[in-house]
């Protein structure tokens, strides 16, 4: 049974990828064919997409749609990172929203930069995984 946390994960492999590519999500929506806002719904791991949308937003990101698979136990171990190092905070401020937001600029470049030659690598063997 899917939960609301596999929802969740599978919304950050799509941002991920999406980042990678530097694209924004209307970017990613109109090279895919994907509705913009079905495509906030999956980030935001309120729906989950088909296979068949998985292909179309795989496809211009270079990438076959089992990409989202394998880069998901990644995702996951993100996310409870994060909710952990939130755990116990409260609502916040305005300015500790935009700290937030500043973080997961961060985190998303670094994700950039940590993924990037091993997507290069996967490009080069034609998806084939080590």
């Amino acid at each position: 049974m899917e939960t609301t946390d596999d929802l969740l994960d599978l919304g950050l492999a799509i941002i991920v990828l999406r980042s990678i590519s530097r694209w924004s999500q209307a970017e990613l929506a109109r090279r895919s064919g994907t509705d913009r806002g079905l495509l906030s719904d999956y980030e935001a791991g309120t729906k989950r997409p088909g296979r068949a949308t998985l292909d179309r937003l795989a496809d211009p990101l270079d990438v076959d749609a089992t990409f989202f698979d394998q880069i998901l136990p990644l995702c996951r171990s993100l996310r409870l990172a994060y909710e952990s190092a939130r755990q116990g905070e409260g609502e916040g401020s305005a300015e500790e929203a935009v700290t937030a937001s500043g973080v997961a600029d961060e985190v998303s470049g670094a994700l950039r930069a940590a993924l990037e030659p091993h997507l290069l690598r996967w490009r080069q063997t034609g998806g084939e995984v080590d």
